[in-house]
């Protein structure tokens, strides 16, 4: 009976593994199926600062010792090479902020074939981001093959 209970733990925990290797498999593909298209096929231009703003979002604290959190956005717009003009509004930091005026330059990323889809360049991130990549897919990678190595004998006797 204690055998039984071991087989059914390790199932279970295979079973678990599986599944959380899945939802991490889930995450990669959707986060790299927003940012390889515009990595690899996006168009650099340049862009007006149409308005700069502070949000402020929450504080934290007493009346006392109060510490105010904020965010800071920017407007751009940008023109395609066929004339068409679009507007977005990115969330950006505060040095960025304060280093920008209304009327100055941003470097933007578009996609040529969908010109709507556009974002500041953080092209120049690429290495750390795929450094980030790296581990979540090595995780992965473990937390499947674990996985169906505790589930796998319990399936090959289910197909007996």
């Amino acid at each position: 009976m204690e055998e039984t209970f071991h087989k059914r733990a390790e199932v279970a925990a295979g079973a678990l593994l599986l599944i959380i290797g899945l939802g991490f498999l889930v995450f990669v593909l959707v986060s790299l199926s927003r940012d390889l298209p515009i990595w690899v096929l996006g168009r650099r231009v340049e862009a007006e600062a149409v308005d700069l703003w502070v949000e402020r979002t929450g504080e934290i604290g007493d009346e006392d010792s109060k510490e105010i959190y904020f965010e800071y956005f920017i407007r751009y717009q940008f023109t395609t090479p066929s004339g068409e003009t679009f507007t977005k509004v990115a969330r950006i930091s505060v040095n960025e902020w304060a280093n920008l005026g209304e009327g100055g330059q941003v470097p933007v990323i578009y996609l040529p074939l969908w010109p709507a889809n556009s974002r500041l360049d953080d092209r120049q991130f690429i290495p750390f981001f795929m450094g980030c990549y790296i581990p979540i897919v090595v995780l992965i990678w473990i937390c499947l093959t674990a996985g169906w190595n505790l589930v796998r004998p319990a399936v090959v006797k289910l197909k007996k």
